[in-house]
């Protein structure tokens, strides 16, 4: 990850420093338990991942910038998995 990896997820500064910190501190309310997905063309990565927002099951999406082999840029969002669905293919 470059020293001057720039933050969208509003739970995290810029930088190296501050995600390593978000990383290792306790849980948040989020917590990512399974990637699912990974998808990656040119200098953009996806991931697909289940998870908890809380006591819900949520589905969480990052999307990476890669510049020189290191992230450069990250996007977090997240969406709480409903109970019921009105078709049978669901979140994942």
């Amino acid at each position: 990850m470059s020293e001057k990896v720039v933050q969208h997820d509003p739970e995290i500064a810029d930088g190296r420093a501050a995600w390593k910190l978000a990383l290792t501190k306790t849980p948040t309310a989020l917590r990512i338990e399974r990637s699912l997905r990974v998808l990656g063309e040119g200098q953009l990565v996806a991931v697909q991942s289940r998870g908890h927002a809380g006591a819900q099951e949520a589905v969480v999406y990052d999307l990476f910038r890669v510049e020189n082999d290191l992230i450069a840029e990250h996007w977090r969002v997240f969406e709480d998995v409903p109970e019921k669905s009105d078709n049978a293919n669901g979140m994942f």
